[in-house]
């Protein structure tokens, strides 16, 4: 009781307030960090006055005026000097590692939990407004620590209020000072912040994933009457792609878990509505790419933008590939996605929407520098392309439409190379040979491409010939067509 009466708040009288307060600090803390009984019938009480103890000292300590101790909004926290605050937060992070010992063999009471949820919402509020980089990480090291010794079990842990604390810090922008002797660098805050966002929790996941998609997705554009004069800075090339990097991470594509350990009990934390918002901004942000590749001539070389629209290629590719046997979470994405996109490609392939769509769908079963996406995606993404192409290339009987003849030639080209694509992917994955599953998924849509392509290119004397770069299209067309379908499918066994 002397302790918790030094930490706060005290009369004005009294001398040395701060210097009085901080012993108190001090001392609590060393209580705190003594080991816990060892009689097992103490340790329930001995819980429960640990966080009592913890959570009211760093109220006290926070606390501005007489007869607020009890508060638990922090208003005093942001004007402690940083070692003040710093040691708050120790004092709340000893508590959480002298406990767990005895969390792992202890059944908790309701009211011994009740006092652990409290302890936890007091905690995911220390982080409002904090500034310093140091505390900063000493904080999301507290999270983490609170997340893995709390939340297991509370079946109410603050999920929310963790999260809302976090966000306005994303993204991670931090560059040390000259000669920095504290050793925090961007990495380092980085992925303790990840591992918090990356804590098994679905409304947790479901936040983050948003949180991640608002700052890749395109913004929309204003109408000329929106009335709201602050408008808000859309993310760079360079922070999409950073943002695009940590959605990996929190869709189980990053380093921390790759494709093949991707288990089903980490996949049960995506939702169908969270798997097709992740696809609908994958393809606006793509399109996006090819937008700004298509006005600026930054397709001479290698820019930010046309690595964001590799990199987002490589990722749709990864994810279809992962969720290929997770039936429902498959359609949210795979077949969202080609229901979207395939009816601009049989419309208006020339155009950038139709452009960006068949790279989009071409590459989502294989992309180069990347991972296949699954036999049953290519075949999807075929079967749902393939025959509106051939089937306008039928229908076609000559004069005009110049520029769409040649972007469905060059379309029809694209899709048959990603079988080589997708197979070549294969090969490499499995450090060897790979064979197509029968029937073979241009089998239905070889002989007949073949004929269409070479219309263009053997026209009779008295019909017109078709433009320049209808017959270049047709070629090239025609070489995909020949280096992707099995000969014999072709010519038969003869």
């Amino acid at each position: 009781g002397g302790v918790l009466r030094g930490l706060g708040p005290l009369d004005d009288d009294v001398p040395e307030e701060e210097e009085v307060r901080d012993a108190a600090t001090y001392c609590l803390l060393s209580l705190l960090s003594l080991p816990p009984p060892s009689s097992q019938s103490e340790e329930e009480k001995e819980v429960l006055l640990r966080f009592k103890l913890s959570q009211n000292g760093v109220q006290r300590r926070c606390a501005l005026d007489e007869g607020t101790e009890d508060d638990e909004d922090l208003g005093g926290l942001s004007s402690l000097s940083r070692l003040r605050r710093s040691t708050c937060f120790t004092l709340l992070h000893t508590t959480l590692v002298t406990l767990q010992p005895l969390l792992l063999s202890s059944e908790m009471t309701e009211t011994t939990k009740a006092q652990m949820q409290s302890f936890a919402s007091l905690t995911t509020f220390c982080l409002h407004n904090e500034t310093d980089p140091r505390c900063l990480l000493q904080l999301l090291q507290l999270f983490s620590t609170l997340q893995n010794t709390l939340a297991p079990y509370l079946p109410h842990f603050p999920h929310e209020e963790l999260f809302d604390a976090m966000a306005p810090y994303y993204p991670i922008q931090f560059t040390p000072p000259p000669n920095d002797v504290h050793g925090i660098t961007q990495d380092i805050l980085q992925n303790v912040y990840m591992d918090c966002l990356t804590w098994p929790n679905e409304r947790m996941r479901e936040l983050s994933v948003e949180m991640v998609l608002d700052r890749l997705r395109p913004l929309e554009k204003k109408s000329y009457y929106d009335e709201d004069d602050d408008e808000e800075e859309e993310a760079s090339m360079e922070e999409k792609l950073e943002s695009l990097r940590d959605l990996k991470v929190l869709l189980f594509l990053g380093k921390e878990e790759s494709q093949d350990n991707t288990s089903s009990s980490s996949l049960h934390l995506l939702t169908a509505k969270m798997v097709t918002n992740v696809a609908n901004v994958l393809m606006k942000t793509h399109e996006q790419c090819i937008q700004n590749l298509s006005s600026s001539k930054e397709y001479i070389k290698p820019t930010t933008t046309t690595t964001l629209a590799h990199e987002i290629r490589i990722f749709a590719s990864s994810f279809a590939s992962v969720l290929e046997h997770q039936k429902e979470l498959w359609k949210a994405f795979v077949v969202h996605t080609i229901q979207t996109l395939s009816l601009s490609i049989s419309s208006s392939p020339q155009t950038i929407h139709g452009r960006a769509s068949t790279v989009f769908l071409s590459s989502l079963s294989a992309t180069k520098g990347g991972g296949g996406g699954g036999e049953r995606t290519l075949r999807h993404v075929l079967n749902h392309t393939l025959p509106s192409l051939l089937a306008f290339l039928e229908g076609y009987s000559g004069g005009g439409e110049e520029q769409k003849v040649t972007a469905v030639c060059l379309a029809l080209g694209t899709f048959f190379a990603s079988v080589s694509a997708f197979c070549e992917c294969k090969r490499v994955e499995m450090g060897g040979m790979f064979v197509l599953g029968h029937p073979h998924p241009l089998e239905s849509f070889g002989k007949e491409a073949v004929r269409h392509l070479c219309s263009f290119l053997m026209k009779e004397e008295e019909e017109e010939e078709e433009s320049y770069s209808v017959q270049i299209a047709a070629m090239k067309g025609l070489e995909s067509v020949l280096l992707s379908t099995p000969s014999i499918l072709l010519f038969g066994t003869d």
